[in-house]
């Protein structure tokens, strides 16, 4: 007879039951909503295609007199445009691309643009570390700790208007841009290769006095999101096709370490909410 400790043993504790399924969401022209049933954790790594439409748009970044924006990136792409933002049109601009394996940092404050060149064969498939910093008229760019740093010229080193400058668009920008090359500060960056590759961990200051955080995609063209799912036991049971079933999903299952692919379009039965 089964002892009371024994079958406490046999029993599944309640983790077992929220399998983590990881999945790819394609996120052909849908934009990512913070509010969806699905969170998103801010590190998930997103793939952009290097397609002529593909991008990804963030929020606005603070670049001010002393903002840091950090990311991570993997491509097996030797050139590339990562990211780019701009005061409105006007003057200033941050460009950071692949150019032959090296990343390079186009940008300019006001009176001039400079450039920074850090790292060679950086495509090699796996992960780097990047930070862009601003401090005054010091401008550092730094990849897998190996750091060039340019001062600039003039007298005035703030980046823009943070109400008046563009978002962040990494990978690429949006096609509405070739009918108004006036709102770029740089307008030779809507004709640079795309990215194609991962990125994960963008991080910086989207507000006056806030400090840096993960970024989200706000919306995106041709981008394929890594999302981690939580879901009961009875939730997956009773999964069925809802809105969702416009975007593509391959699920995986690590509850027992398995490999076993669950169905490719997933949604959730709205009445077992």
């Amino acid at each position: 007879m089964e002892t009371m400790e024994t079958a406490n043993r046999r029993r599944p504790s309640s983790l077992q039951w929220w399998p983590v399924l990881i999945a790819s969401l394609a996120l052909f022209g849908w934009p990512i909503s913070s509010s969806s049933r699905w969170q998103v954790a801010a590190s998930s790594p997103f793939t952009l295609e290097g397609s002529l439409n593909s991008y990804a748009q963030l929020r606005k970044w603070n670049a001010a007199l002393n903002g840091t924006l950090q990311l991570e990136f993997r491509s097996t792409q030797p050139s590339g445009l990562l990211i780019y933002t701009d005061d409105g049109g006007k003057f200033d601009f941050f460009e950071l691309k692949l150019v032959e394996g090296a990343l390079r940092l186009r940008y300019n404050l006001g009176a001039g643009a400079q450039i920074l060149t850090v790292g060679r064969n950086l495509s090699d498939g796996h992960w780097h570390n990047v930070t862009m910093k601003r401090n005054g008229d010091q401008t550092a760019l730094t990849v897998d700790h190996v750091t060039v740093t340019r001062a600039s010229r003039g007298k005035e080193f703030n980046f823009g208007n943070l109400v008046t400058n563009s978002a962040v668009y990494v990978g690429g920008l949006p096609a509405w841009y070739g009918a108004e090359l006036t709102r770029l500060a740089l307008p030779s960056v809507l004709f640079e290769p795309r990215y194609r590759g991962d990125l994960r961990n963008v991080i910086y200051s989207d507000a006056v006095g806030q400090h840096p955080r993960q970024q989200e995609i706000l919306e995106s063209q041709m981008a394929e999101l890594t999302v981690h799912i939580l879901l009961t036991e009875r939730e997956r049971e009773t999964t069925k096709l809802s809105s969702f079933s416009n975007r593509h999903f391959v699920c995986l299952d690590n509850r027992k370490n398995s490999r076993a692919f669950y169905s490719a379009k997933l949604g959730t039965n709205a009445g077992d909410r």
